[in-house]
């Protein structure tokens, strides 16, 4: 498989516009042995990278697939206008990927069934930057790889978000095969309609101890709540009836203020929400549908995400439930 820029040790992109396009079956843009390093603190690259082939059988069940970023070693983007697009994989170590700033948009879109995934590492952290990531498979996937009998097993594989705004959808948009944590940061979720994959997927615990996060996806009997050791105040929302692409969530606490209005990418049924803005022992009102007018829109290009700084209105809404939260537990589960 060939590669763009090839390396067996580092490569280091601090500066400059970089085009990378690749179209050879299982070709990579960047491929190094060792850490690839995009962007610092004093610079800002421009890295355009697409792979355009298919993935090839090496034997057995081995397949090469095409990949925009992979390394053995860490991958760690600190600036930069990075655009990696690839008919398989995204961005890919072995090893961990951090991404600490700049405005990064990864697209990993596979005609294969349960391939294409957008990162993909043992042990991921996003602490800052505009991260836009959308996968045929999964958006994120903390995994150390496939085991014997599966990957339904915790295997200790770490995603960690503590800053950033975070953009993802997927098959599984967030799959852990370990842990989640999030301590910050802005995370905007979608996943798919038809189960049994998910909004968030994890083996392990789901700490929400900070940041802000709305994620949706299907009705999948898979799907749990965050771990109840979390300290921030969040919701596990499970509606039997779907929420149309055409609406929204709103949620609102006694005297209106808003706590998060969501318009989904696809039609979901299961919600994670938590804000630093949530409480305890706090009455919420839960709409589905109604009119927002104003404000600003953080979220995907197809007009999906969340909106806020305007005015909500009821109107044609439907009140899906009136709850309030607990006062002495952190993870309130919802149904209706």
């Amino acid at each position: 498989s060939a590669a763009c820029i090839k390396s067996d040790t580092n490569v280091n992109i601090s500066a400059g516009t970089v085009n990378l396009t690749s179209s050879g079956t299982g070709g990579k843009g960047i491929n190094a042995d060792g850490t690839i390093t995009i962007g610092s603190s004093t610079t800002t690259p421009t890295v355009t990278i697409k792979t355009t082939g298919a993935r090839f059988l090496v034997s057995g069940t081995d397949y090469s697939h095409p990949k925009a970023v992979v390394s053995n070693g860490a991958i760690t983007i600190t600036s930069g206008n990075n655009t990696f697009t690839s008919s398989d994989d995204g961005v890919h170590s072995d090893t961990s990927i951090t991404i600490n700033g700049g405005t990064n948009s990864v697209t990993a879109s596979s005609a294969t069934a349960g391939v294409g995934e957008g990162i993909e590492s043992p042990i991921i952290n996003l602490a800052g930057g505009v991260n836009t990531i959308s996968a045929s498979n999964d958006g994120i996937n903390a995994t150390y790889g496939t085991v014997a009998g599966g990957t339904e097993n915790n295997d200790n594989s770490q995603l960690n978000i503590s800053g950033g705004i975070n953009i993802v959808t997927g098959s599984d948009a967030i799959d852990s095969n370990g842990n989640i944590t999030i301590t910050g940061g802005t995370t905007i979720v979608n996943g798919p309609t038809s189960q049994p994959e998910e909004g968030i997927d994890f083996n392990g615990t789901f700490l929400m101890n900070g940041g802000f996060l709305i994620s949706a996806g299907s009705n999948s009997n898979m799907t749990k709540a965050m771990s109840t050791t979390s300290t921030q105040v969040s919701m596990y929302i499970k509606s039997s009836a779907a929420l149309a692409t055409i609406s929204m969530l709103h949620i609102e606490n006694a005297s209106g203020t808003e706590m998060v209005t969501f318009k989904p990418k696809n039609n979901v049924y299961y919600f994670h929400f938590s804000s630093g803005n949530l409480a305890k022992n706090t009455q919420y009102k839960i709409y589905f549908g109604g009119i927002y007018t104003g404000g600003n829109y953080v979220g995907g290009t197809t007009g999906w995400g969340v909106y806020n700084g305007g005015t909500y209105s009821n109107s044609g809404a439907t009140l899906k439930s009136t709850t309030t939260t607990s006062a002495s537990a952190t993870v309130n589960t919802v149904t209706f």
